[in-house]
């Protein structure tokens, strides 16, 4: 039965780390996967977190040698989600989530349905003329996502593009690359946390780490073939599935 559970679990890692690299969203698949298949919540949601590790460990590689990766847009950003991410990691142990996973649902379905009908966001790069205001805002809606990310994490890369995309006028791709500068060392963060409290399923965790970082170098590179169009739309798909997700549990 546990070869079984293995198998399954290496198939989602491959499938989640080939979309969540383009769009986010890979923890909506791994987290209720694991729950299904036995594990306490808490236990689900650190062992993914190990898990999704490998995305922007390969993805990074991919996206800046095309080019989509803006380091010094990333690094500050980092930094503020990361000690958000580590504050909200140590609350995982300590709360439950259900209420700030509505918040965040409403949040994605509203993003995405905004998307739909502001067809040029996100397609180029733009900066316009209340650029500075938007950035403060992004820079401090970096620690609250990155806060949510170390607590829950499922959707945060979604939601992260899309903050990149308003408030720093990033295109799709730019953010999908950018956006691993961010979620290395949150993860990392989050992980170590994780690892402390004695959260972690290891076995489950590696594997995933190994078959979502084979996941997000071949989506990563499909993607930047595939071009900006191709990533808005499955952005708006997964920002749509994810938010009705996290809203029926």
């Amino acid at each position: 039965m546990e070869i079984l559970n293995l198998i399954i679990v290496t198939s989602a890692g491959l499938l989640s780390g080939f979309y969540g690299t383009i769009s986010g969203g890979g923890p909506l698949l791994i987290i209720p996967l694991l729950i299904f298949m036995g594990f306490p919540a808490q236990v689900a949601i650190a062992t993914s977190r190990l898990g999704s590790l490998g995305i922007p460990v390969t993805g990074l590689y991919r996206y800046a040698k095309g080019g989509k990766v803006l380091y010094k847009l990333g690094l500050p950003l980092a930094f503020f989600a990361t000690i958000g991410s580590f504050i909200g990691a140590n609350l995982l142990v300590r709360l439950e989530e259900a209420f700030l996973q509505k918040i965040v649902a409403i949040l994605l379905i509203s993003v995405a349905l905004f998307l739909v009908f502001k067809r040029e966001i996100g397609l180029e790069r733009k900066v316009s003329r209340t650029f500075e205001k938007k950035r403060i805002l992004g820079y401090v809606s970096s620690f609250i996502v990155g806060l949510y990310a170390g607590f829950f994490g499922a959707g945060w890369a979604t939601f992260f593009s899309y903050l990149l995309i308003f408030c720093f006028g990033l295109t799709f791709l730019e953010s999908a690359g950018t956006r691993k500068m961010v979620g290395l060392p949150l993860s990392i963060i989050a992980t170590v946390v994780f690892i402390i409290y004695g959260r972690i399923e290891f076995l489950y965790g590696g594997i995933l780490f190994a078959s979502q970082a084979v996941g997000s170098y071949f989506g990563a590179g499909f993607a930047l073939k595939k071009g900006e169009n191709f990533a808005k739309i499955l952005f708006i798909i997964v920002a749509l599935i994810s938010g009705i997700k996290l809203l029926i549990g």
